[in-house]
C-alpha cells in the first residue's frame, strides 16, 4: 500500500489551460485535473500506468496524453486523445521517436519530438505543419500564445541560442522571424496573451530577456540570480505589467514590466536574420540588469507558475504529493511576500499552514 501511494504521488509535467483556470499533470498511475480559482481537484484518473504529459483542452473532457514512467501506460512515441467523460482513448497519433512535449488548443495540436515540432489539426488529427528545431530538445522547449485571435508560437532554432517565431495574421498569412536570444541553449520560452512579447531564458538560467515580437527589439533584461539554475516556467500577467519565473532554486521571481530599462542595453544590436549580436566579454555588460520586483520563497524545487485573472500568482509544485499556491503580492511596492494559500493536491487540503 505504501509503495502504491508513493508511485501515485510522483508528479510529472504540469500544464495550464489558456485562461489558467485549470491545470493538469501526469503521474505514475494516470493523470490529474484541477481548477485554480477556487482550487479543487476535479479528476484523478487511474489508468494503471505512467503518464508523462497530460494537457487538457479548454473547458472540455478532452485530454492529450503521452505515456512514460516506471510503468508506462502507453509508449512515449504515441500521442493519445483521451475522452475523460467516456474514460477511454478516442484516437491516437504514432511517431518514430519519443515525444518531448505537447500542447492542445481548439484548432491545433502541437507535438514536439527531440528535433521537430509538428502541428496537427485538433479535429481531424492531420499533420498541417512541421518545423526543424534544435537537436536534442530533451526539455521539450516551445511556446504557444494564449491569444485565440492570433496564432503565434515559438521554438528553439537549430542554431544554438536562436529562437524561431511563427505568426499568422487575420488573413491567415504566415510570417516567420528568427532572433538571437542567448549565447547558450534555450531552456524556456513564453509568449504574452496578445502575442506582442516573447520572454526567454537559457540553460544558464541567470538572465530573463523579453523581446518585442514585431521588430525583435530587446525591451527588458532581468537578472534572476548569479548562480546557474534550471528554469521551469515563465509567464506574463494578463496586463503585461509583470513577469514570473520559477526555477530549481526555490524562489519564484516576479519582474516589473511597467517600467522599461532606464539605460540602453549596450549588449544588443537590432536585427532578425542577421541576429542580435551580443558582447559578453565582460560581466559588466549584463550585471546591471534589474533584479526581481517581488518574490515568494518555498522549499519546493520543481515549480510552475502562471498569473490569475487578478494578477495573483498560481504556483504548482511537482515535488512530493504536489502543492498548489495562490499567492498575492504588493503590486505597487513589491518585495518578498508570504501572503499565500497552500493546498496539498494529492493529500489532505491545507490552507495557510
Amino acid at each position: 500500500m505504501a509503495e502504491e501511494e508513493e508511485v501515485k504521488k510522483e508528479i510529472h509535467n504540469v500544464s495550464f489551460t489558456s485562461d489558467n483556470s485549470m491545470f493538469s499533470f501526469g503521474t505514475e498511475k494516470g493523470f490529474v485535473v484541477c481548477t485554480t480559482q477556487p482550487f479543487n481537484v476535479m479528476t484523478i484518473q487511474d489508468l494503471q500506468g505512467g503518464i508523462l504529459f497530460a494537457d487538457i483542452l479548454d473547458n472540455s473532457n478532452i485530454i492529450a496524453i503521452v505515456g512514460d514512467g516506471k510503468n508506462p501506460k502507453y509508449p512515449d512515441t504515441k500521442l493519445i486523445i483521451y475522452d475523460d467523460s467516456q474514460s477511454k482513448c478516442v484516437s491516437e497519433v504514432k511517431f518514430a521517436t519519443s515525444i518531448k512535449n505537447i500542447k492542445i488548443t481548439t484548432n491545433d495540436l502541437y507535438i514536439l519530438s527531440s528535433n521537430k515540432l509538428y502541428i496537427f489539426d485538433t479535429s481531424s488529427l492531420t499533420n498541417k505543419e512541421k518545423y526543424d528545431t534544435v537537436e536534442e530538445n530533451e526539455n521539450g522547449v516551445f511556446a504557444v500564445s494564449r491569444n485565440k485571435r492570433k496564432k503565434t508560437f515559438a521554438f528553439p532554432d537549430k542554431e544554438i541560442g536562436y529562437v524561431n517565431i511563427v505568426e499568422y495574421n487575420k488573413s491567415n498569412e504566415k510570417s516567420e522571424k528568427k532572433i538571437c536570444a542567448h549565447v547558450s541553449r534555450i531552456a524556456c520560452l513564453s509568449i504574452n496573451d496578445d502575442s506582442t512579447y516573447i520572454a526567454s531564458a537559457s540553460d544558464t538560467g541567470t538572465l530573463i530577456r523579453v523581446f518585442k515580437i514585431e521588430n525583435g527589439e530587446l525591451n527588458y533584461e532581468f537578472r534572476r540570480g548569479t548562480e546557474k539554475a534550471l528554469i521551469f516556467s515563465i509567464d506574463f500577467s494578463p496586463t503585461n505589467d509583470f513577469l514570473s519565473c520559477t526555477s530549481d532554486r526555490g524562489t519564484i521571481h516576479i519582474f516589473n514590466l511597467k517600467k522599461k530599462n532606464e539605460q540602453p542595453l549596450q549588449s544588443v544590436e537590432k536585427g532578425f536574420l542577421n541576429g542580435l549580436k551580443r558582447f559578453f566579454k565582460s560581466p559588466s555588460n549584463v550585471i546591471s540588469a534589474p533584479r526581481s520586483f517581488a518574490c515568494f520563497k518555498i522549499p519546493d524545487l520543481k515549480t510552475f507558475s502562471v498569473f490569475g485573472p487578478d494578477e495573483q500568482l498560481f504556483i504548482v509544485s511537482a515535488d512530493g504529493d504536489g502543492k498548489f499556491y495562490d499567492v498575492k503580492f504588493n503590486k505597487d511596492k513589491g518585495g518578498e511576500t508570504n501572503d499565500a494559500d497552500m493546498y496539498n493536491i494529492l493529500g489532505e487540503d491545507q490552507k495557510n499552514p
